[in-house]
């Protein structure tokens, strides 16, 4: 799940629903690699919370909050067969600032 400064920073600013919804609802989950093909997963059934995956990411949004969500860091390891670990987007550019200098 390691990432670089330079990950670290595209990955801050990356997040699609960045500007449209506040960062406290909107996550990273961090694959140890890219995931290979389709996901087992609908992801209709954990509406209205959505993701997208990018590389060795998967960009998620809460708008009701993560707390009860039933789309967590396990089910998108069983969906696309990797490791994972998720970080805030407000940690994620915490990060960014810490390794960005």
């Amino acid at each position: 799940m390691l990432r670089t400064g330079a990950q670290i920073e595209r990955i801050a600013a990356a997040h699609p629903d960045d500007g449209v919804i506040e960062s406290k609802y909107l996550h990273v989950v961090f694959f140890d690699r890219a995931p290979v093909g389709d996901p087992a997963v609908d992801s209709t059934r954990f509406e209205p919370d959505r993701f997208v995956v990018e590389d060795r990411e998967a960009f998620v949004t809460h708008p009701e909050g993560s707390g009860r969500s039933k789309l967590t860091v396990d089910v998108l390891e069983r969906a696309f067969g990797v490791s994972a670990t998720a970080r805030n987007m407000n940690t994620v550019r915490r990060l960014s600032v810490f390794v960005g200098g």
